[in-house]
């Protein structure tokens, strides 16, 4: 878990919305728009169907504050066999 109050110019005053999404054994964190489009179209072809239920993507947008961070491993991580982290760009980009 994150301690809060030791990361310095964080804003951790504002109320913070958690990421639901059901447990899978492949998780997709990606900071391309790309990546998630082209899953979402695979996903969509006859051929994909034993993967729908088995893949969760998100965009790491959505993993902003430490909170959201913990409870999506917690919660959606937690039955994971693979996270699959595509980070582009410096720290800037997803501190």
């Amino acid at each position: 878990m994150h301690r809060l109050s030791s990361l310095p110019g964080g804003d951790f005053d504002a109320a913070v919305t958690v990421v639901e999404q059901p447990p899978a054994p492949v998780l997709l964190l990606t900071s391309a728009a790309t990546d998630l489009s082209t899953l979402a179209h695979w996903l969509s072809l006859p051929e994909a169907e034993p993967w729908r239920q088995r893949i969760r993507a998100l965009p790491l947008a959505s993993l902003q504050h430490p909170a959201q961070v913990d409870h999506y491993l917690s919660v959606t991580g937690a039955e994971a066999e693979l996270i699959v982290v595509r980070l582009l760009g410096g720290r800037g980009h997803w501190s």
